[in-house]
């Protein structure tokens, strides 16, 4: 697979043009406005011209965004994230281009997508969408927790645009759709990397004349968060940063499966690590734990030996050297460092399951949401449902002593599929994953991923999803447009004859 240079070099361009944009405009609220309005008309301009184009600059901001408000535009107490325009954008785009070929032709260019099975098998999630609308409202749930809560899932019309761009080319143009899209990715982590090393080195020196200001900047447009942790480390949180774990993979399959390894690649592969680590997240270590033992567990099946030991020398290594780069960052002596960091801070992070707030909090939601599971274990509450329970996080408490919290949105990310959906979406949603995982590692079919480069690339794309679908156990990711953009992306990479199986 032919990772395309110049794009990748673009794409870190326009980032950084986006992102000066972004805090620009966080900091002078008026040009804020200006620039949300820029990208959004010259991403319309983009996608009415090129719709793939489009659809890449929606999945860029997809993969780095978090929550998608990077830029916002807001009126009348309402703020219009930046991925909802471009959202908005790509699909505007993509039905103008439907009806103008149906007049032409008198025929719809949808209808031969329809017989691609990957395509069928996320048809039935509306159905379950549209349930969950329904009993939401017979339920008399708050019309803004529904709106709130079902506007992530609507991100499943994402396989409209993407499988309508993809079945309209040819072999080839698939083969170099597939191989943008794995560009996109790593060209997006990479610069996640760029930005959490940039925080991590404002925020462990004495930069304080800007630490306010960034600080807010991150925290109001959704990225992500900063923490000073007890051992003085500071901790570089994104939701995004699950992206990083599926860059790993790709780049650490694609290397070992090379004839030689280049600086370059080992470099992307210590960077991805190293923000792995910075995101100092718990469930995202368990998520790429669990994807590395699959992985293994395929090597050790096809005793291959030189492949496993080629695993063990890269991953022991990348991990080495993000240690160092991490120290070497952190130690900077100017300006001063207010900072430290650690193997132990790690070891101490890792085990540390009980007596911390997250942690806390997220056992003590437990009991009260299993609770409202069982009033309708099997029809679901509809979006929108609520559950009262008592929260250690700082933020609740500062606005409530008591600590007493009431939400719609859970950490989770199962439990909250089944809540609102009931257990036959949840069923369901847990099918299609296992159709797209387990239904392509059948031992008969494990030796067909070392064949070539894209092989390599969809079984490091399967073990990413395997990552993303173990952390949405403890966050929530496959109820959020962060994991449903994922899925869509990686179904294009499963091979219709093996779902069949």
């Amino acid at each position: 697979m032919n990772l395309d240079n110049n794009f990748f070099k673009k794409i870190i361009a326009a980032f950084l043009v986006i992102e000066a944009f972004s805090l620009i405009g966080f900091v002078f609220p008026v040009w804020g406005k200006v620039f949300f309005l820029v990208i959004a008309l010259g991403a319309a301009v983009i996608t009415f011209k090129s719709l793939e184009y489009g659809l890449f600059i929606l999945l860029a901001e997809l993969i780095t965004g978090s929550k998608g408000y990077l830029l916002f535009f807001e009126f009348a107490n309402f703020n219009l994230s930046i991925r909802i325009a471009l959202f908005a954008v790509v699909m505007i785009a993509m039905a103008g281009q439907i009806i103008s070929y149906a007049i032409r032709t008198k025929t719809c260019p949808l209808l031969h997508f329809f017989k691609n099975i990957n395509f069928k098998y996320f048809l039935p999630i509306f159905l379950f969408i549209f349930w969950g609308v329904i009993n939401a409202f017979l339920r008399h749930n708050d019309f803004s927790y529904i709106y709130q809560d079902a506007n992530g899932w609507l991100f499943f019309a994402l396989i409209f645009p993407v499988y309508y761009i993809y079945e309209n080319k040819d072999d080839n143009g698939k083969k170099i759709f597939k191989e943008k899209i794995i560009t996109l990715l790593l060209a997006a982590s990479f610069w996640m990397a760029i930005k959490t090393f940039l925080l991590l080195f404002v925020f462990s020196h004495n930069s304080a004349s800007i630490m306010t200001v960034v600080y807010k900047w991150v925290r109001e447009t959704g990225v992500g968060e900063i923490t000073r942790m007890p051992s003085g480390f500071i901790r570089i949180f994104f939701q995004s940063h699950i992206f990083a774990i599926v860059s790993f993979f790709v780049s650490l399959f694609l290397i070992v499966e090379s004839k030689r390894v280049k600086i370059s690649n080992f470099l992307l592969l210590a960077t991805y690590a190293a923000i792995t680590i910075l995101s100092y997240s718990r469930s995202n270590w368990v998520g790429f734990a669990g994807g590395l033992i699959v992985y293994l567990v395929i090597i050790l099946f096809l005793k291959s030996w030189t492949r496993l030991g080629r695993v063990i020398a890269l991953g022991a290594a990348s991990m080495v050297f993000s240690f160092i780069f991490i120290n070497l960052l952190i130690m900077f002596p100017y300006p001063k460092s207010t900072a430290s960091f650690s193997s132990m801070d790690i070891a101490e992070r890792a085990t540390q399951i009980t007596n911390e707030a997250g942690v806390s909090s997220r056992w003590k939601l437990l009991k009260p949401l299993w609770a409202e599971i069982k009033k309708s274990a099997v029809m679901g509450s509809g979006y929108g449902t609520t559950v009262t329970y008592f929260s250690e996080d700082p933020r609740v408490l500062e606005n409530n002593p008591t600590g007493e919290y009431t939400t719609f949105a859970f950490e989770w990310g199962w439990l909250d599929v089944w809540l609102k959906l009931g257990v036959l979406g949840l069923v369901y949603y847990l099918f299609i994953i296992a159709k797209f995982t387990i239904g392509n590692l059948h031992p008969k079919k494990l030796i067909d991923f070392f064949v070539s480069q894209e092989s390599v690339a969809k079984l490091a794309l399967i073990t990413g999803l395997i990552t993303i679908a173990i952390i949405s156990f403890f966050s929530p990711y496959m109820n959020h447009p962060l994991g449903i953009g994922y899925l869509i992306l990686m179904s294009l990479f499963i091979d219709k004859k093996a779902l069949n199986n």
